[in-house]
């Protein structure tokens, strides 16, 4: 499968913006100052030797949201109010968002006129360094949200290594491409170039390159961990783990308000359905004896909380990567059985803390990750 003239255009589109971030300079407030000294006023940055005023976005979630529909990735562009005056007329904006080192350009448009495919809106940036900057980790750099499709790009420092990452979507013909090279000084240049249809075909084929270079971009844009194994896909590898008392119990109280004669109870019932967590999600997998009403509601319920398809199912019961995924699972039994299956495809015993919770455990599963797979060989 080939990218055709929407990519390439997305690509122009970047390029072009990429240039005009030049334009800053001469058209937000600057003012002269010894480029190693502290800025004489707040809310300034150091760029190319110069200070540059900024605003402040506290996370990309101001600006967009980011969500997977049946494997595509759909950006739904929406800065909040107070920030929509400032890009009034396609006007560029430095900012700082997030926790990013980087002076973000930003712009933002929407166009309406006609019936082209152009219409809608559009978001570009283009992160710039700025001092004083403590690190060069592995970071969001570049981003392009139009109708036609998008494309994120990051930069940085991996396990010491240098990695530029681009992700690529057409939304016309429903194609993403993901480009990794790793440019490690001294090294000869090394890389992934994969394309699929959609991001569930690029996980089951490159696990491990998704979750260690571009899901962390995702997150970033997210605020959240779009791409975490969710719970109903989960319970389809390992269709025999339990439902927990507990679930079970919550889950039957909101079975009986389903049935309820009255709309609204059913209506409330389902949103505290869809507001359970993992443990009612089990739950209502192994749940038998449903009226249809209930049948149909946890259907719908379960459909949201699954990304896999069921021919994709019995694959990653056997995917090494998949298996590293589920070690940062909420479910501890969950956690023993992918650490029991880790071992077995490796044929090695393995060393890591089921115990840890939260971010720890995050950090300690893209150390294992990185220690036990080679992505770009």
């Amino acid at each position: 499968m080939k990218p055709d003239w929407h990519e390439h255009a997305l690509a122009v589109g970047l390029s072009r913006f990429l240039a005009a971030t030049l334009a800053l300079f001469m058209t937000i407030p600057i003012f002269a100052a010894p480029p190693t000294s502290q800025p004489a006023r707040p809310g300034y940055r150091l760029v190319d030797r110069q200070w540059i005023s900024t605003t402040r976005i506290d996370s990309w979630q101001k600006l967009l949201s980011v969500t997977i529909v049946e494997g595509q990735l759909q950006f739904s562009l929406a800065p909040e109010k107070k920030l929509q005056p400032q890009f009034t007329g396609g006007r560029r904006v430095a900012a700082e968002v997030g926790d990013s080192p980087l002076v973000w350009v930003l712009s933002y448009s929407d166009f309406n006129a006609g019936n082209s495919s152009a219409r809608g809106t559009y978001l570009r940036g283009v992160g710039l360094p700025a001092a004083p900057v403590s690190d060069d980790h592995y970071r969001l750099s570049a981003v392009l949200i139009e109708p036609t499709g998008a494309i994120i790009r990051g930069e940085g420092k991996i396990n010491n290594r240098n990695i530029s990452c681009e992700v690529r979507q057409d939304r016309v013909k429903s194609f993403l491409s993901v480009r990794i090279v790793d440019q490690t000084a001294g090294e000869q240049p090394r890389g992934l170039q994969a394309n699929a249809v959609d991001i569930r075909m690029l996980l089951l084929e490159h696990g491990d390159a998704m979750q260690i270079y571009v899901v962390p971009l995702l997150n970033e844009l997210a605020g959240s961990q779009i791409l975490r194994p969710r719970a109903a896909d989960v319970y389809r590898v390992y269709p025999d783990i339990p439902a927990t008392p507990r679930g079970h119990a919550d889950l039957a109280v909101i079975l009986q308000a389903l049935s309820d004669r009255d709309p609204m109870v059913r209506r409330q019932a389902e949103t505290q359905l869809d507001a359970s967590g993992d443990e009612v999600v089990l739950a209502a997998m192994r749940a038998t004896g449903l009226n249809a009403p209930q049948e149909a509601a946890v259907r719908r319920f379960l459909s949201r909380r699954q990304l896999l398809l069921d021919t994709q199912i019995e694959r990653m019961r056997e995917e090494l990567s998949y298996q590293i995924d589920l070690l940062d699972f909420d479910d501890r039994v969950v956690r023993e059985r992918a650490k029991h299956k880790i071992e077995l495809i490796t044929a090695e015993k393995i060393s890591f803390d089921l115990d840890l919770e939260g971010s720890q455990r995050t950090a300690a599963v893209d150390q294992f990750r990185l220690l036990l797979t080679t992505p770009l060989d």
